[in-house]
């Protein structure tokens, strides 16, 4: 079988965008990390917060979203392949994939604390 390829840059920017909609639609981790992203964002606009602390933020947003959507593209292929059947290198390659994003998403909220901890502080007091 031939491979797809995409005739054009507008279809290739087409096919992303499908992907990227149907990982909102479909996955829950997905779901939960864009909520989280959305309450950050929310966080910066109302705490005013440096043109340089954004850069991080956005930086650590979109690292733990891509990582999301890398471990689904991941688990789907592995699924894939191995089916209903219990494999125990395909558990490896899913629990491997997980951990990436978990380990993006606890950097992402270290930078978070450093970002928002000075911020919060001034706010409080």
């Amino acid at each position: 079988m031939k491979p797809y390829k995409n005739p054009n840059l507008r279809s290739a920017f087409k096919v992303a965008w499908t992907g990227i909609w149907g990982a909102i639609r479909q996955e829950r981790n997905f779901r939960i990390h864009l909520s989280a992203a959305l309450l950050v964002l929310v966080a910066g606009w109302l705490l005013k917060i440096t043109a340089q602390d954004w850069l991080w933020l956005i930086l650590a947003i979109f690292s733990v979203l891509i990582m999301e959507l890398v471990n689904t593209a991941i688990e789907t292929v592995v699924d894939l392949v191995v089916g209903d059947k219990y494999d125990l290198q395909a558990k490896k390659a899913k629990d491997i994939a997980a951990g990436a994003v978990t380990l993006t998403a606890l950097a992402s909220a270290i930078i978070g604390l450093i970002i928002f901890w000075p911020y919060l502080e001034n706010f409080l007091h």
